[in-house]
């Protein structure tokens, strides 16, 4: 069946672009487009007309006539004690240049209220007045985005009543993990920042196996799909602070893959692991291994637990032959009691450009690139048992590098 305006289709969405000498992925999952009443960006409605499963079309945005343009008139020189956001868990958040904030938290702006979750970015802030960007994250920045054509289907009816605007779904978060050309945003700013709920040894915590995945079947399955089109046949891989499940795409031919983490039954339940090292990275960031040991380092759900991450980011940089590929992802679920507190305060794609920069700030490594995956379905068998009320898939954030010859 092709589409028509008497069809629904399911598409997914990518939206692709460059800011700051990053590129950026951004993938959400369209359910049930509807041809007769839904708003695309551009010409895209009209190109995906006749297309099949399988099929896609690609369209540039452009700023003015798809995406937002830069208007001066939106950056804002106000005074210090403006900034007035509320304490989260006894932390007052302080002004940061380069970070976003919601700008509710910004007292007199016309329109504004506290929870007004619309973000800006600080842009300068010299002890008494600050610079705030209230711009869309992207505006000013060209994209292209491609539609792929998952399921094409009969419309059972036409009630009218809501549509999607699909460029207001797709734009809602990109644009925040990006950096500032030519400025080195400090995210860890107050001694506080690495600090966690639970500064208890971590090999206490994790001394029972908890042998349960930390995202969705659907998650997982696109964690795997990314590292596909990352790692090589015969790759070694280092998977870092590893539990029984390694995420690695099912039948793809790898060399030997090591598991690094702290709970042995975890490790041992691990069936992709030919090597199993119980360490501690906050009780010592050094791995255990030469230099260039590996072609391929991975760290899933877990880089919000590291009190120390640059120190391991170093490590892995170490371990890590030249050409050789880091990845590292996460969601929106943690153990609360072990992430360091800045986490728990960035937005969701602000965390993705919190981990960049970390790795923009590691010598050895280059090729920076980040992705979103958002809006999938959740299994039916993730319903009932963690979030009920949640339809949608868990979502999946990933950053990764190349290791650079020195």
């Amino acid at each position: 069946m092709r589409i028509d305006r008497d069809c629904n289709a399911d598409l997914l969405f990518e939206l692709r672009y460059e800011a700051a000498g990053r590129r950026h992925t951004v993938r959400h999952f369209g359910r049930k487009a509807n041809f007769w009443r839904d708003i695309f960006p551009a010409d895209l409605g009209e190109r995906l007309l006749g297309l099949a499963a399988g099929q896609s079309v690609e369209v540039r945005l452009a700023p003015g006539r798809d995406l937002p343009v830069r208007d001066p008139a939106k950056v804002l020189p106000l005074d210090r004690r403006r900034f007035a956001p509320r304490p989260v868990d006894g932390r007052r958040l302080s002004p940061v240049p380069g970070r976003f904030y919601p700008q509710g938290v910004l007292e007199g702006l016309a329109g504004v209220y506290p929870s007004t979750r619309t973000p800006f970015r600080l842009l300068a802030d010299d002890g008494a007045s600050l610079v705030c960007d209230c711009n869309h994250p992207l505006a000013g920045i060209e994209a292209n985005l491609t539609a792929t054509v998952l399921d094409v289907r009969p419309k059972p009816c036409e009630t009218g009543g809501s549509l999607h605007v699909w460029l207001e779904e797709l734009l809602d978060g990109p644009g925040i993990e990006t950096g500032l050309a030519g400025q080195t945003v400090r995210f860890i700013a107050e001694p506080g920042d690495l600090s966690r709920p639970d500064e208890g040894a971590d090999t206490a915590f994790y001394a029972a196996p908890r042998l349960v995945p930390h995202i969705d079947a659907k998650a997982r399955e696109r964690l795997a799909a990314h590292y596909a089109t990352l790692l090589s046949p015969g790759d070694t891989v280092l998977d870092l602070m590893a539990s029984h499940l390694s995420h690695l795409p099912p039948e793809f031919p790898l060399g030997p893959v090591t598991g690094l983490g702290l709970n042995a039954g975890e490790l041992a339940a691990n069936p992709a692991l030919a090597e199993r090292i119980v360490a501690d990275l906050n009780a010592d960031p050094t791995l255990p291994f030469p230099d260039a040991a590996f072609t391929a380092v991975v760290c899933a759900m877990s880089v919000e637990y590291l009190a120390a991450p640059a120190d391991v980011l170093a490590e892995a940089a170490r371990v890590l032959a030249p050409g050789g590929v880091l990845a590292i992802s996460f969601s929106n679920r943690w153990f609360p009691q072990k992430a360091v507190r800045l986490w728990s305060e960035l937005h969701e794609f602000e965390r993705l450009g919190f981990v960049a920069g970390l790795l923009e700030a590691t010598p050895g490594f280059g090729e920076i690139e980040t992705l979103a995956e958002r809006g999938w379905p959740r299994p039916a068998d993730a319903r009932d048992r963690f979030w009920p009320l949640h339809q949608q898939s868990d979502p999946l954030y990933a950053v990764t590098a190349r290791r650079v010859a020195p």
